[in-house]
């Protein structure tokens, strides 16, 4: 199932890091993540990573490990793949890094069982 967590978010250095609202994994194990970056202001760069948890109230980072400076344009691949995974929800979280700027963004993910 493709699900759509974000359309042109702006993500800033001067905030805290950005997250997406929960998405139910269902019977699901497996993802595949989709992140276009429409624009990249100023010194920033792009830390995204996809986190998960049983009760929506503690989320760990380990469902796909972050993914660091990223530039303009579509991304997606291996990098962005997931499998195995046994968390009943995920969630993105995007980290804008430098010393001033903003990333605008959209995000979306596939849901399988695998």
């Amino acid at each position: 199932m493709y699900t759509r967590f974000a359309e042109k978010l702006v993500v800033t250095t001067t905030g805290s890091p950005e997250f997406s609202f929960a998405i139910p994994m269902g019977d699901a194990n497996a993802i595949q993540v989709e992140l276009t970056i429409f624009a990249v202001v100023a010194s920033a760069t792009l830390t995204f990573e996809v986190q998960g948890s049983n009760d929506m109230q503690n989320w760990t980072g380990s469902v796909l490990a972050p993914v660091a400076s990223l530039g303009v344009g579509y991304q997606s691949g291996s990098s962005f793949k997931a499998t195995g995974i046994a968390f009943q929800y995920i969630r993105f979280k995007y980290t804008s890094v430098g010393a001033s700027g903003s990333v605008i963004l959209a995000a979306g993910v596939n849901t399988a069982k695998l």
